[in-house]
């Protein structure tokens, strides 16, 4: 189920209920005894959307406890990447093999199993997702308390809202200005986090205007999904820099195995900018005040439940001064 906050609720309200469900989904996912792969990527997620949400509300919490939050969110995602990392990078070299043309099957087995190797090696660190399990919640759960007492938020709260929006617009426009000029995996990486950052916080305001806030959110993770899907390539090519050093095989193929690596992170930083541009088409000013205009609108309307309770209780209220009217 979508976290969003809801029409009737302060911020104060909203932030709370957002951050519990969120840690409660940590929890959840970090003492599964199942499908650990799976449920150490959905923790992972959840990470991202926590540390998205404290940005947004930067401004009701003391500069201190959200810098040392941010960065307990950050380490402990970090602490849970490196097994699923490497199985990532099995699939896109999988993909790179596809496009081989002849395929060298014993260049492949070999580039395989380096991967494999470095696959094992993760899954088998002492900071791996196996130590992490065991506690790491218990401190999520810790955050939680600290952050919800500390939140301070008058009324509705947009004014904290609105820094934090324009904030990560800022950001994230600026990050794909500088991926276009330097054209650098760095910077597309970099790009890549504040547009996720974005699409959560999109997310978490979806119901004032759903139509238009709910494609706005697809198309940010559309953006994402081409930034990651980049972004992997980038490490594959790394990867197999580092594993042409062991293997004669893999360094004479190195040059090619590069070249196609390079065309498809050119296709995809293309279709990147193509979208970028449409969203981060707007300086941040008019695009947070428009934003603003449609929370001012949700914040008014009335829902057909509303009416119809409004409506209910007129209603008794008339056939009460009617049963009045006849006592008297």
């Amino acid at each position: 189920m979508a976290l969003r906050f809801k029409r009737k609720e302060l911020l104060q309200q909203g932030f709370r209920r957002i951050l519990k469900r969120l840690s409660t989904q940590v929890e959840e996912h970090l003492t599964s005894p199942t499908d650990r792969d799976e449920h150490i990527h959905q923790a992972r997620v959840a990470l991202k959307r926590l540390r998205a949400l404290i940005r947004l509300v930067k401004a009701g919490l003391p500069n201190a406890l959200f810098g040392e939050a941010n960065f307990f969110y950050r380490d402990l995602g970090r602490q849970l990447s490196e097994a699923r990392d490497a199985m990532v990078m099995l699939l896109t070299w999988n993909e790179l093999a596809a496009l081989l043309k002849p395929i060298d099957p014993d260049l492949v087995q070999c580039v395989h199993e380096g991967l494999l190797k470095d696959s094992g090696a993760a899954a088998a660190a002492p900071d791996g997702h196996e130590s992490a399990n065991d506690t790491s919640w218990q401190a999520v759960a810790r955050w939680q308390e600290t952050l919800s007492g500390a939140f301070a938020a008058k009324g509705a709260g947009w004014g904290i809202l609105q820094k934090g929006l324009k904030r990560t617009y800022r950001q994230g426009q600026e990050a794909m200005r500088q991926a276009q000029e330097k054209q650098d995996e760095a910077f597309y990486h970099e790009w890549r986090k504040r547009v996720k950052d974005r699409t959560y916080q999109i997310e978490y305001l979806a119901a004032i205007w759903e139509p238009i806030m709910t494609t706005l959110e697809q198309e940010l993770k559309r953006l994402a999904d081409l930034l990651g899907k980049e972004h992997d390539w980038a490490v594959l090519k790394d990867k197999l820099t580092a594993l042409s050093k062991s293997e004669p095989r893999v360094a004479a193929a190195l040059p090619k195995l590069k070249a196609l690596i390079e065309q498809q992170q050119e296709a995809l930083r293309s279709e990147a900018h193509d979208l970028g541009s449409c969203l981060y088409a707007d300086q941040p000013g008019p695009t947070i005040k428009r934003m603003h205009r449609y929370w001012q609108a949700w914040r008014r309307r009335k829902s057909l439940k509303d009416e119809a309770n409004s409506a209910a209780i007129e209603n008794e209220h008339d056939i009460g001064e009617g049963k009045n009217k006849g006592k008297s």
